[in-house]
C-alpha cells in the first residue's frame, strides 16, 4: 500500500455517498498525505448546522457549505502556513469526517454510531477523537456529551455557535469536567450565547464549588474549559472559528492535538 501524496487539500477530499461505505450515512471524507500505510491517525468528526440536512446522496454537496468540508474543498485547510493562516499547519494530521444528517439536529445516538463506525473503518488513533460541529452540529456534539460522555472515548470537543449547551450543563453540571470542551458564539447570535457562557462558566467554577452530588474527583480534576466570545457577531461564526485567520489569534487544531485521551478504549 502505498500513502496519499502531498498537494492541495481537495485532491484527497472524496464524496461518500449513503450505501456505498456506510449503510445509513453520507459524508465527506478527508484523508491526510501520508494516510495508508497503517499509521494511526487523529480523527475530526464535522456535524453541520440544520439547513444542510439531506439525504445522503444527492444533497451532499450542502454539508460544503460550512465549517471544514468547506475549507478542504476549497483550499483553504490550514496545511500550509500563509500570512493570514500563520497560526496551524495542523491540519494535515488529521482524518476529517463530515457526515450528512437527515432531519433535526444529530442525536447523541447518530453521534455516537458514526464515530464507533468511523473507528472501525479508518485508520484512526482513538486516544485522539475529537468531535465538532456549527449551530445544531454542535448540539449535536453536547447531546452526545449528555449520553455518551462517561464511555470517554471522546479527546476533546469544539461546539460552535452551538444550540443545548445550557442544557446539557443543567444536566449533567461539574461532571462534564472530564472532557476538554472550547466553545464559540457570537455574543448576538439569536442562539443565545448562554450555550457557551453557563456550561463554560460553569466548569470553570467547578473546582471552587463542588456541588453535593458531583463526583469529588472531576470536581477537584484540573479542567480545559475555555470559550471565545466574538463580540458584535451573531450566528454566522463558523468562518472565523474554522479558518484560522491571524487576526482572531486561535489555532483549535493545535488545541485539539494537545489533548489526548490515554483512556480510550471500545
Amino acid at each position: 500500500m502505498t500513502s496519499l501524496p502531498t498537494g492541495p487539500s481537495s485532491e484527497r477530499f472524496s464524496r461518500i455517498v449513503k450505501g456505498s461505505r456506510n449503510p445509513s450515512i453520507g459524508y465527506w471524507e478527508y484523508l491526510p498525505a501520508g494516510y495508508g500505510l497503517g499509521n494511526k491517525w487523529p480523527l475530526i468528526l464535522y456535524f453541520h448546522g440544520l439547513g444542510d440536512n439531506g439525504n445522503g446522496n444527492s444533497d451532499l454537496y450542502r454539508v460544503l457549505y460550512t465549517g471544514p468540508p468547506n475549507l478542504i474543498s476549497e483550499d483553504k485547510w490550514p496545511i500550509t502556513a500563509t500570512a493570514s493562516n500563520a497560526a496551524s499547519t495542523a491540519g494535515d494530521a488529521f482524518v476529517v469526517l463530515s457526515m450528512q444528517n437527515d432531519s433535526g439536529c444529530p442525536t447523541a445516538d447518530k453521534v455516537n454510531d458514526f464515530m464507533r463506525w468511523a473507528i472501525n473503518e479508518y485508520d484512526v488513533d482513538i486516544t485522539r477523537i475529537y468531535l465538532s460541529g456549527y449551530s445544531c452540529g454542535g448540539g449535536g456534539v453536547w447531546n452526545y456529551i449528555g449520553k455518551y460522555i462517561s464511555d470517554d472515548l471522546v479527546a476533546a470537543a469544539v461546539p460552535v455557535a452551538a444550540l443545548m449547551g445550557e442544557y446539557i450543563w443543567n444536566r449533567l453540571g461539574c461532571n462534564m469536567g472530564i472532557l476538554p470542551i472550547w466553545a464559540f458564539h457570537g455574543d448576538e447570535d439569536n442562539v443565545t450565547v448562554r450555550n457557551a457562557n453557563i456550561p463554560i462558566d460553569g466548569l470553570n467554577n467547578c473546582a471552587n464549588e463542588c456541588p453535593e452530588d458531583a463526583d469529588l474527583e472531576i470536581c477537584s480534576a484540573p479542567l480545559d474549559a475555555r470559550k471565545t466570545i466574538f463580540r458584535g457577531w451573531g450566528h454566522g461564526i463558523w468562518p472565523i472559528t474554522y479558518k484560522l485567520d491571524a487576526r482572531w489569534g486561535h489555532d483549535i487544531y493545535a488545541w485539539m492535538l494537545s489533548h489526548v485521551n490515554y483512556d480510550a478504549k471500545l
